[in-house]
């Protein structure tokens, strides 16, 4: 099993379309840091609260920023004007957030600082790594029927049952290769171009206002979320690419399941009660909303065991039926 995944990645990592995909997650990462770096920030997104004073300079800051929304909101022209209104939020914000950090006792960040940059940039990409892990693995069995070479495959000692499990894992280490990458360009320009963090606390906006959890633990975590993700998609892809052996059938179900289905999804919420819609597999293998408590599920009853089970009662029979297929098919007439 283990030389047949390393023929596997071998095979993979002898193909362009590899690193290209590679290095266009890499560009995406690196996008917009490399925008701030030409661009420049808001000097206030970046304002520091070092030394053993803190409390009075956040202090000092709300007061000035409150007097300064007070100002705003004398203008009667104040809500036709865009970069008032904007202002206005930021401040608003700005003051919010410092006054948390107040309440608990925990001595503020600048408001774009590493922790944060990691923690939002890592959330909103993921989903670049999820295209790119379908488009890998959307040929994997299919690229075989189309070229031939699936009947060469076959003429190996080994049993079909192994040759496409040694796929899968192919897969889970494809994406596991593709999060390590975006995880790391991240984490490496929120080091080199974001001010620093006073203390190991990563403090965001939640639903209920802020909250804050230990940051290496957070980021741990949203890495074995994600992981788990991109690996149930890549066994989502691989399966239907083994069944069909078509690859732009197995991309065209893999995105209508990743990107149509949840706007159907959105329109059936009207129409009968979400307690049936929370067993949609779309909305549970993207687990990152149970990390840190910094979200709620999107449905009531929902639980990180709940989606986790949920997700594997779609992805086990599916793998199983695919390798039901590669088992029976004859491809002596291919």
């Amino acid at each position: 099993m283990v030389k047949l995944m390393w023929n596997e990645m071998i095979k993979h990592f002898f193909r362009l379309g590899t690193y290209l995909c590679i290095a266009f997650l890499i560009l995406i990462a690196s996008l917009g840091f490399i925008i701030n770096l030409f661009m420049g920030v808001d000097e206030s997104m970046t304002k520091s609260y070092d030394g053993n004073n803190w409390e009075q300079t956040a202090k000092s800051t709300i007061e000035d920023y409150s007097k300064d929304i007070a100002k705003i909101q004398e203008d009667p022209k104040a809500n036709e004007d865009f970069d008032k209104i904007m202002e206005l939020t930021a401040k608003e914000e700005e003051i919010s957030r410092l006054q948390y950090h107040l309440d608990e006792d925990i001595q503020p960040a600048p408001q774009m600082n590493q922790y944060e940059q990691i923690y939002t940039n890592t959330k909103s990409l993921f989903t670049f790594a999820v295209f790119l892990i379908v488009i890998i693995t959307s040929s994997m069995i299919a690229v075989e029927h189309h070229k031939g070479t699936i009947k060469m495959l076959l003429t190996r000692p080994v049993s079909r049952v192994k040759i496409i499990l040694s796929k899968y894992l192919t897969a889970a280490v494809i994406g596991f290769i593709l999060l390590a990458i975006l995880y790391a360009v991240v984490a490496i320009w929120s080091l080199i171009t974001m001010p620093g963090n006073p203390t190991d606390l990563l403090v965001v906006k939640s639903p209920d206002g802020y909250d804050h959890a230990n940051f290496l633990a957070v980021i741990g975590q949203s890495f074995l979320a994600n992981l788990f993700t991109i690996i149930m998609i890549s066994w989502f892809t691989v399966s239907f690419s083994a069944i069909f052996k078509s690859t732009p059938l197995a991309l065209g179900i893999s995105f209508i399941t990743l990107y149509l289905a949840p706007l159907a999804m959105m329109w059936l919420s009207s129409k009968i009660d979400e307690k049936y819609l929370k067993f949609w597999l779309g909305d549970n293998w993207f687990i990152q909303s149970y990390i840190g408590g910094f979200e709620t599920p999107k449905y009531d009853g929902m639980t990180l065991t709940f989606s986790i089970i949920i997700t594997l009662l779609y992805i086990i029979p599916l793998m199983a039926i695919a390798i039901y297929m590669f088992r029976m098919r004859d491809v002596t007439s291919e």
